[in-house]
């Protein structure tokens, strides 16, 4: 009997984000949901009214300090859950907010300018790496 055929190249490869992974980030958010509710909201996504920026920032700093500190327990007291739960929801949450609401990106930025030079350089370094991942990639 044959294989069935699929043609599968240039699609979305879904099995490099293992589903486990982010139920626990979900919880995060339905636990948001409740948090941020009032009378005449739900509180369901709330996150896609946006946040400046850096108070997303500020709440990612936050929790993971807490993760980090040998004083404070890993699971945010509050919520109950992991400070890196918290990180995780919080990056998508800011990720969603650059995409829709640019307007809301509130960091202090310099104007980038690279001269030809540095732009020549930073292209060798990224093919080397590039090379080099490749490289250990099929030793695997």
């Amino acid at each position: 009997m044959s294989k069935a055929r699929r043609y599968n190249q240039g699609k979305r490869r879904w099995r490099n984000i293992p589903m486990y992974l982010l139920e626990p980030v979900i919880t995060v958010g339905e636990y948001g949901e409740k948090k941020y509710a009032t009378e005449n909201d739900s509180g369901t996504l709330n996150y896609l009214k946006g946040l400046p920026v850096t108070d997303t920032l500020d709440s990612i700093k936050r929790h993971l300090t807490d993760f980090e500190s040998p004083h404070k327990p890993d699971n945010d007291i509050e919520s109950g859950l992991n400070h890196i739960l918290h990180v995780a929801w919080n990056c998508i949450a800011l990720y969603e907010t650059l995409q829709r609401h640019p307007e809301l990106d509130d960091r202090y930025k310099l104007p980038i300018t690279q001269s030809e030079e540095m732009q020549d350089e930073a292209a060798v370094i990224n093919e080397l790496a590039r090379k080099e991942l490749l490289r250990r990639y099929n030793e695997e």
